[in-house]
């Protein structure tokens, strides 16, 4: 076993929250590098191998899926997992057919829970399938927007 600390990339355009991210990571014993876009990701990976990555879905006009296939042709094993303020089974789909192990909708404001969560779906060492990460997609509205299930009406109750 070795002591080495894990490796991780974070690809975010959002310089707090990218600040945020590795801020809470390097607390968590990860050695973090960051990059604000595709081109300067690519740079990093000249000198940089990591064994964890976060990617953001929307890199100002640029599509983080690029990323993904990037990172994924760079190292298959990579474990990538996938962010996005604009949540949809078909993006999530997608990114894990390019290489994404997970896919997170980011939260609202950035407290020291959300890292948590990010760093369980990292450690996962397995891939998430289909229904999983629809799952986990409803499982994040939930919390942010609330159950909007209909209710059965008291007289239904029995």
């Amino acid at each position: 076993m070795t002591d080495e600390p894990r490796q991780l990339l974070i690809v975010e355009d959002d310089e707090s929250f990218s600040r945020t991210l590795r801020r809470s990571f390097e607390r968590r014993g990860y050695q973090v590098v960051s990059a604000h876009s595709h081109d300067q990701m690519v740079e990093l990976l000249k000198t940089h191998h990591p064994d964890y990555a976060v990617v953001d879905l929307k890199l100002g006009t640029a599509s983080g899926l690029t990323c993904v296939q990037t990172l994924h042709a760079f190292d298959p094993d990579l474990v990538i997992v996938v962010l996005t303020g604009f949540a949809s089974i078909a993006t999530a789909v997608e990114a894990i057919k390019l290489g994404a192990r997970h896919y997170l909708a980011k939260p609202a404001g950035t407290d020291d829970e959300y890292p948590r969560r990010l760093q369980t779906r990292l450690s996962r060492s397995s891939d998430l399938t289909q229904d999983e990460v629809a799952g986990v997609a409803f499982d994040l509205f939930v919390r942010k927007h609330g159950d909007l299930r209909p209710r059965a009406s008291p007289a239904g109750r029995r």
